[in-house]
């Protein structure tokens, strides 16, 4: 039997979907100050899951249109957030969502071969911090979500603007779980 949440779900338009995500997001976020949870995955378990035994499924449609942004520096991966980034990274292949990462660590390779391992190049987009044109951590952010216009674009199987049916997230690795 479907939850009353899923089977309102099901009765909204495909053309409304990013405004009941910007809704919800925005719900979630004023939650979020006061609960210091991540508000993120909090909208991930209410849209569009169902639960089948203990196996989560995340629908395909809300995860081929999701793309979270995130950027890590770890002066070396025995930092307690590396751990935390790889399993955001493991989240992001469960449910089969685009994680672009940009990351300024100092061994950025090792960092990157991590990432893809625990996520799978499929899903995680680790790409090096380019100082010269995105400076500090703003600049890695618009790199982040420069990096994820580029994906959906390139992604776009469908005629018309790929962007618009998009959403692009942000999260911090440490806030994740």
């Amino acid at each position: 039997m479907a939850s009353p949440l899923i089977a309102t779900l099901s009765l909204i338009r495909p053309a409304d979907w990013k405004k009941v995500i910007a809704a919800v997001i925005i719900g979630f976020y004023l939650f979020s100050i006061f609960d210091q949870s991540s508000f993120l995955f909090h909208i991930l378990n209410l849209l569009g899951r169902y639960f089948e035994g203990e196996q989560v499924i995340m629908s395909e449609e809300i995860s081929r249109r999701t793309f979270v942004v995130t950027t890590t520096y770890y002066p070396d991966i025995s930092d307690i957030r590396f751990h935390l980034a790889l399993e955001l990274c493991r989240l992001a292949h469960l449910h089969k969502i685009h994680l672009i990462i940009v990351d300024d660590s100092p061994e950025h390779e090792s960092v990157r071969d991590h990432f893809q391992q625990a996520g799978t190049p499929e899903y995680v987009h680790t790409f090096q911090q380019d100082k010269t044109n995105y400076s500090g951590k703003g600049g890695a952010l618009r790199q982040a979500i420069q990096g994820a216009a580029n994906l959906i674009e390139k992604s776009k199987t469908e005629r018309g603007n790929a962007l618009n049916d998009a959403v692009i997230c942000f999260i911090e690795p440490e806030k994740s779980i």
